[in-house]
């Protein structure tokens, strides 16, 4: 628990780490919820590296990589909202949400089913949650999976709250998943008192770096170090 290590994802061992985790975190949780030929035969290992290695590249979003020791544990990615035609999550679906332009979004967010319970979830959402402030967005929002109580539980511990809307999922064989959006608002605000996150705080030792480091977006921390002060349960954000 000393060794924890959170990476700007920027590598090909890096996407290929947050795949598996995405993979395996997809069938921990969604047996029932998209069909099975779908986990089998879409859902493999190796599916998400293409697209985290063009949203490396793109800088559409980022991606972060929580590492105890070598063994990666946990990862997600985060970014400006997504909205419209999403064909990469599901053929068909349309991210509706104009109202929402301008926020942060919590994209994908996954700890190894084997490593649930260790608190690595709470670790790494605070540091998204921290990036996300650093990039000026005022508010964001993630979506769930609506029949994974565990994750909704978890974002909820994390200032964030059912809004009211969701989204509808197609899936081959005529089978739809309901993901609803959990919103927070995690801005640090100046109130001439000091200011204190929504989130529970943990003690932090951080090494940030000015300018690219290992390949990471300018500005950002290349790796930090980590007390952990509680456990969280395994956290997903739905199929998207």
């Amino acid at each position: 628990m000393n060794s924890l290590r959170i990476i700007d994802a920027c590598t090909e061992e890096h996407f290929a780490a947050m795949s598996r985790i995405h993979a395996r975190g997809w069938h921990a949780a969604y047996p029932g919820h998209v069909p099975d030929d779908y986990l089998r035969d879409v859902i493999t290992e190796d599916h998400w590296i293409p697209f985290f290695r063009e949203d490396y590249a793109t800088g559409r979003c980022r991606g972060l990589l929580l590492c105890d020791g070598d063994t990666p544990v946990c990862c997600c990615t985060y970014g400006p909202v997504r909205l419209g035609p999403s064909p990469r999550q599901s053929e068909g679906l349309v991210i509706h949400g104009e109202a929402y332009r301008g926020w942060g979004e919590i994209i994908s967010f996954y700890t190894d089913p084997a490593c649930t319970g260790r608190g690595y979830g709470s670790v790494l959402m605070e540091e998204a949650l921290r990036r996300l402030r650093a990039d000026d967005y005022l508010n964001c929002y993630v979506f769930v999976l609506r029949e994974n109580e565990g994750a909704r539980r978890f974002y909820a511990r994390h200032g964030f709250a059912w809004d009211g809307t969701e989204e509808h999922i197609p899936f081959p064989h005529d089978m739809t998943c309901v993901d609803l959006r959990y919103t927070g608002c995690h801005a640090v605000r100046q109130t001439g008192i000091e200011a204190r996150p929504r989130y529970p705080s943990f003690l932090i030792r951080r090494n940030c770096f000015a300018g690219k480091q290992d390949g990471g977006h300018a500005g950002a921390p290349a790796a930090a170090e980590h007390g952990l002060a509680h456990d969280a349960v395994h956290a997903d954000p739905g199929p998207l």
